[in-house]
């Protein structure tokens, strides 16, 4: 039930670190971070597995996944260190994590020989932030249950939200060494051979992380976001488009897709202005192709508003895309429904939208608000 322990490390350990743990927004994106996997994605309660029990038992594993749990197998006395641990995993569920390392705590004393409390302590000091922590539970887990893929695989994880990305690689490495079927590894292993900028390797483990699950959207995402930085935009695409295919509905997939077609138009309409110069002979429609991919764009950045209106940023690429289609006013509207989203607008960017200037000139203020955002979001 471990095999998808964290489904993001970007979510516990952003580039811009916080500073308070975001439960609620946690959980409301499950199917990108979803510590919720362990015990189904209504935080089902799992039965504790000792490590002799789990070594090797897929099945187990695929059972309480499923949230088909435990009793079809094996009938279990509820112990007192069970129910510690039952009660941290409800804590857990209510975003009561103090409560929730705790009472793990309490399970660990009482019977140390049990893996999953060690592995759901870790992530819950993580979520904290108590990184140090939780690397002395994950390095205590080893010592434990030393041939353990998912022990492994948490430490990696863990290491890689704190950014020791070399010794995140050793811990992933070993991860995959002793259990090559677990997706996440995979995911985790890659991103952070990517952060090492080793971008070649980083690629072969998305590979064949989707080889060992082809249904695994998140590295479909992650390895469409890394082909953008590395400017490769029609194989983001191919990989973005991958992910939405399995989850249409998902607002993050939209936006990621909004924006790697985004860019494609952009590198586009450079191209073509390029070779408009460079040609004798002038192209008729020099705009057509990088156009029709703004439109896309487009889109697909209101998929993900319609989605999610929550998401504040696909309103203002919404509008970015809009504005490259030149509907001006439709778009400083799409930037406006983002504004309103905000707890503060910055001073300048008021100046800018002010009624007057748009009446006056709405394609300097598209051009202003454009300029603005396209640094703020790297586009």
């Amino acid at each position: 039930m471990f095999k998808h322990i964290l489904r993001s490390t970007k979510f516990l350990a952003p580039k811009n670190s916080v500073t308070k743990t975001n439960l609620s927004m946690f959980k409301s994106q499950i199917k990108y971070h979803s510590i919720s996997l362990m015990f189904g994605t209504s935080f089902n309660l799992p039965r504790m597995h000792s490590f002799s029990e789990t070594k090797h038992d897929h099945n187990h594993d695929h059972d309480h996944q499923c949230g088909c749990g435990s009793d079809h197998h094996h009938h279990h006395e509820v112990t007192e260190a069970n129910q510690h641990y039952i009660n941290g995993i409800n804590f857990f569920n209510e975003g009561r994590l103090e409560e929730c390392v705790n009472e793990l705590q309490t399970t660990i004393e009482l019977d140390p020989t049990i893996r999953d409390p060690h592995l759901v302590l870790g992530c819950a000091l993580n979520f904290l932030g108590k990184h140090q922590d939780a690397y002395a539970v994950y390095e205590k887990a080893i010592e434990l249950f030393p041939g353990d893929s998912l022990c492994y695989g948490a430490w990696g994880n863990l290491l890689l939200g704190m950014k020791e990305y070399e010794n995140a690689v050793s811990k992933l490495q070993k991860a995959i060494e002793l259990d090559p079927q677990v997706d996440q590894s995979y995911l985790d292993l890659g991103t952070a051979l990517y952060h090492l900028e080793r971008i070649d390797e980083a690629m072969e483990e998305f590979r064949k992380g989707v080889e060992v699950n082809p249904k695994f959207t998140d590295v479909y995402v992650e390895w469409s976001k890394i082909l953008l930085e590395v400017e490769k935009y029609e194989e983001a695409i191919e990989k973005i488009s991958k992910a939405a295919e399995l989850e249409p509905e998902d607002a993050r997939i939209s936006l990621v897709w909004g924006n790697a077609l985004y860019k494609f138009g952009k590198s586009k309409a450079k191209a073509d202005q390029s070779q408009q110069i460079e040609s004798a002979i002038p192209s008729d429609h020099p705009e057509a192709i990088s156009t029709k991919i703004f439109g896309e764009a487009a889109e697909k950045f209101l998929r993900a508003v319609k989605t999610d209106p929550s998401l504040i940023e696909s309103h203002f690429l919404l509008g970015l895309a809009i504005g490259k289609l030149k509907r001006y006013e439709e778009a400083i509207n799409a930037f406006k429904v983002g504004f309103g989203k905000l707890h503060k607008v910055p001073k300048e960017l008021k100046e800018i939208i002010n009624d007057e200037n748009i009446k006056e000139d709405s394609e300097k203020v598209y051009l202003q608000l454009e300029d603005y955002f396209a640094a703020r979001f790297n586009v």
